[in-house]
């Protein structure tokens, strides 16, 4: 539940958390699961998740530019993902890199493994590790479009106004 105004007060036993919502839907499965058994709660910074809106306009996109270059809305979405998408870069042992790279890969179609030239540790190989879009926060897939919407205007495609675009942001909670 997203929550504000957070309150820590030292009490007899320990320590005393409470915070503002006004998500009583929450509010309700909350007082469901109290008293049962001890519960275990997790804080974390709140995102904003982007909408499904932002994903059908980077389709749209990816497949209208495929349409132009000769190639699969799939192809498009790949390469994009690679010009600027979320990675993490990992040491793999040798003899694990052929199966963590085709267990990565299979997670989905922007779930993209490479090794890199040289790896520091002896006896591994350095494997960027590409995340699919649909791990992104709205600041991360915001930057994705931005990308497809570059080459786009640069092939020609009409895309969104700076207004409909600002609009989609907007949706997004950026």
């Amino acid at each position: 539940m997203k929550g504000r105004d957070f309150e820590i007060k030292a009490v007899l036993n320990g320590f005393k958390i409470s915070f503002l919502t006004d998500d009583i839907n929450e509010v309700d499965k909350l007082t469901d699961k109290c008293g049962k058994s001890p519960l275990e709660v997790k804080i974390n910074t709140f995102k904003h998740k982007r909408s499904l809106d932002a994903n059908s306009y980077l389709w749209v996109l990816c497949d209208k530019i495929a349409e132009i270059v000769h190639t699969t809305k799939l192809d498009v979405y790949k390469s994009h993902v690679l010009d600027v998408g979320v990675f993490d870069d990992v040491a793999v042992i040798d003899n694990a890199t052929n199966r963590f790279l085709q267990n990565w890969n299979n997670k989905g179609i922007g779930w993209i493994a490479e090794i890199l030239p040289c790896c520091k540790l002896s006896g591994c190989k350095k494997v960027r590790c590409y995340y699919g879009s649909s791990s992104y926060n709205t600041s991360e897939m915001a930057r994705l479009i931005e990308n497809v919407v570059y080459e786009a205007k640069h092939l020609g495609i009409e895309t969104l106004t700076p207004n409909e675009l600002e609009e989609l942001k907007q949706k997004w909670g950026m």
